[in-house]
């Protein structure tokens, strides 16, 4: 038996850009954005973000690396990006965490009367 592994690159596109080698995946990535209304208080978007990592801190176990910042500062409002990544778990497992943490997070929202800013989907 040989250890030689073959691959056909067909386009020179292909070449140029980034491939994801599913093989070699170690964890999953969630990336969560959260569009503040501009009136929003820095104190309060600071108590927001504290939060946030605490709830990261507590019990996530699945959670290998987080970071909560604010990426965004324009006239609709404050753009919060929550990103983590978690150890190689099932797609449904990771949604569910997901979805439990994203829940998280609305009820610190709604527990600082901090509004969420009207963003237009296009």
């Amino acid at each position: 038996s040989s250890d030689v592994c073959s691959s056909d690159l067909p386009n020179k596109q292909m070449v140029d850009s980034i491939v994801d080698n599913w093989s070699m995946r170690i964890g999953r990535k969630a990336e969560i954005i959260i569009e503040l209304e501009l009136h929003t208080s820095v104190e309060k978007t600071a108590l927001l973000i504290h939060e946030i990592k605490a709830l990261f801190q507590t019990k996530q176990s699945h959670i290998t690396k987080y970071s909560v910042y604010i990426t965004g500062y324009d006239t609709s409002g404050l753009s919060l990006t929550i990103e983590y990544f978690t150890i190689d778990i099932a797609v449904d497992l990771f949604q569910e965490l997901k979805q439990t943490f994203i829940l998280q997070v609305k009820k610190l929202i709604e527990e600082n009367g901090i509004q969420l800013a009207k963003v237009e989907k296009s």
